[in-house]
């Protein structure tokens, strides 16, 4: 897989620009893979298409896949023994197969978020 780098991170959001043609709203941290001048002109080219709405440089409040890990960590390891590193994985997968078969949990996470980030612009 390798890392998570500016080129890879450009190739993801083009890959996701392919799949529709509504305006993308990318939420980013501070990592260098979002916030290098190769990506500055990424989304400067792409900018008719994409919106990038930067995270403060710690702010776990604020980023939505905080909520999602947290919920994660909940299902998946919290107050559970796993002996081996493969009986982890697994708990983590099926976790993540519980928001793919629920997306209104996730779109309430993701309200939390919205409703977080208000607070913030006030």
């Amino acid at each position: 897989m390798g890392r998570f780098n500016s080129e890879s991170s450009a190739a993801f959001v083009l890959d996701v620009l392919t799949q529709t043609t509504q305006q993308i709203f990318v939420i980013q941290a501070g990592a260098r893979s979002h916030t290098s001048k190769a990506m500055r002109q990424f989304f400067e080219t792409y900018a008719a298409r994409l919106t990038k709405v930067q995270l403060p440089a710690y702010a776990p409040d604020f980023n939505p896949m905080e909520y999602r890990w947290k919920k994660v960590t909940k299902l998946a390891t919290h107050l559970k023994y796993c002996p081996e590193f493969t009986l982890l994985q697994g708990a983590v997968e099926k976790a993540l197969l519980h928001f793919a078969q629920t997306p209104q949990e996730m779109m309430t996470l993701m309200t939390r978020y919205c409703d977080s980030l208000g607070a913030l612009a006030a």
